[in-house]
């Protein structure tokens, strides 16, 4: 299996034409980030990748609850918020599964 790591360590100005040229190898992108999914690199890849035209298999993990009122460890607060390392690899497993059916 191949991979391509794309940082963007800020959403604007986001460069459409060098991700899309990145992704266009691949039937798969997956997008991890520590935000909430309204305004968020998911959202926008998602929205990039629609209007593309191709035919990609996407799923984006981002916070699945907003304001925290807890406080620890960086790991122990992903897990809170679904962004757990074992939590990220199951749902990509899973999702390579569904797609090669």
């Amino acid at each position: 299996m191949k991979l391509s790591i794309f940082s963007c360590p800020i959403l604007k100005p986001f460069d459409e034409k060098t991700f899309l040229n990145m992704v266009s190898k691949y039937k798969y992108v997956f997008s991890i980030e520590e935000h909430v999914k309204e305004g968020g690199f998911g959202s926008l890849l998602s929205e990039v990748l629609a209007e593309s035209n191709e035919d990609y298999v996407f799923k984006s993990f981002y916070m699945k609850k907003g304001f925290l009122k807890r406080v620890g460890s960086h790991e122990y607060l992903r897990k809170i918020v679904g962004l757990s390392e074992e939590e990220i690899i199951r749902e990509i497993i899973e999702k390579l599964k569904i797609s090669k059916s």
